[in-house]
């Protein structure tokens, strides 16, 4: 059998001709590589939420993967706008669900919020505001109280939801390096040290003391402040002597309810206000960070331990209800009236206690 003969589409063509096809594609490759998308598992061509992406050839795409999990970008599958419909079909939600790597938590009454590793922000509970509903940004810390959070994003601004009513919202000018949250007011410290508050208080907490602070926490109508020299300045309703801490160095301070704790330079924990639980009566424990709730305190110790006291429980429907922390290595801690939560130290929520409205519930 004959073999049918293979013309050369190019053997007529000249060299000349064959010079300019070549140019011609090596600059349409370039082009194409160069100004394409450059896809990134775990945060694709912005125009397009595939979530189809294994970059790192581990078998794993996009949420799946932990690289991904840990920046927080996509929900793991495509994202056509019925999640939120607002923000349509080309926004990512930040990912959810086993594997999310956390950072920072704040326990409220009835919701609870937390930090990835990234920065990115989440909320869980009921409300009857919209305090569920973070801005899409990064944040370096958050604070909820009552019906309203604020967040310092990674630029220093400071961001706030929820209820504003009474101004507690607002956004302000500047660049900030904390930010506290009140029940009708919030608190925050400016980059150059000066302390600003806004919103409503009965005991006039927008009233500041002056100086240079590094840290500042509202509590029930009063709020407390760390110098720069490491002193405690508190300020607002002085019932039970909750604005009166002991003359030591500090270097920080949580505003309770009826009540204030300051950590000391050297990890001690020094408390002052009520004492009707316990509260004002810390172990001699060393602590690398403390939260103070409605009539308790927690604070993780330089082991990573998470230990609490003051009211420890609570009661719902005659029974008496054990609120205690859990075991485990722990970097963050926060409690609030009937609850709390922890962040491990391999980046996993755990909370306890009430769980009436959800916010026990971590996603």
């Amino acid at each position: 059998m004959l073999k049918p003969t293979v013309r050369d589409p190019g053997s007529n063509i000249d060299n000349s001709t064959k010079a300019k096809m070549f140019t011609r594609i090596a600059l349409l490759l370039a082009f194409s590589v160069s100004c394409g998308p450059v896809l990134v598992e775990g945060k694709d061509d912005p125009n397009e939420c595939s979530d189809t992406l294994d970059n790192d050839g581990d078998g794993l795409t996009d949420c799946e993967d932990a690289d991904c999990i840990a920046g927080g970008f996509c929900e793991g599958k495509k994202d056509t706008g019925e999640n939120d419909p607002e923000k349509g079909p080309d926004f990512c939600d930040p990912c959810e669900g086993e594997g999310t790597a956390w950072e920072q938590v704040v326990a409220g009454e009835e919701i609870t919020c937390a930090l990835d590793e990234a920065g990115w922000g989440r909320c869980w509970g009921e409300t009857d505001e919209n305090q569920l509903e973070i801005p899409e940004i990064q944040f370096t810390k958050m604070d909820i109280y009552g019906d309203h959070g604020c967040g310092l994003t990674q630029k220093g601004e400071v961001l706030c939801w929820g209820n504003n009513d009474y101004g507690q919202s607002e956004q302000q000018e500047g660049v900030f390096i904390d930010v506290s949250a009140g029940e009708f007011n919030t608190c925050a410290v400016k980059e150059n040290g000066l302390l600003l508050c806004w919103g409503f208080s009965e005991a006039d907490i927008n009233t500041v003391p002056t100086g240079s602070f590094t840290s500042v926490s509202v509590g029930f109508n009063h709020a407390c402040a760390v110098s720069e020299e490491g002193d405690i300045l508190c300020w607002g309703d002085s019932t039970n002597g909750k604005t009166d801490p002991p003359d030591e160095s500090y270097s920080g301070v949580e505003a309770g309810e009826s009540h204030t704790c300051g950590l000391v330079r050297s990890g001690r924990a020094l408390c002052f206000g009520s004492n009707n639980y316990g509260e004002g009566v810390p172990p001699t424990t060393v602590f690398a960070d403390l939260s103070a709730g409605h009539s308790s305190v927690c604070g993780v110790t330089m082991a990573g331990a998470i230990e609490c006291w003051g009211r420890l429980h609570y009661n719902d429907s005659a029974d008496l209800i054990e609120v205690s922390p859990p075991e485990g290595t722990f970097k963050d801690v926060s409690v609030s009236r009937h609850n709390g939560c922890g962040v491990s130290t391999e980046g996993q929520l755990i909370c306890w206690g009430d769980n009436s409205s959800g916010q026990a519930n971590p996603p």
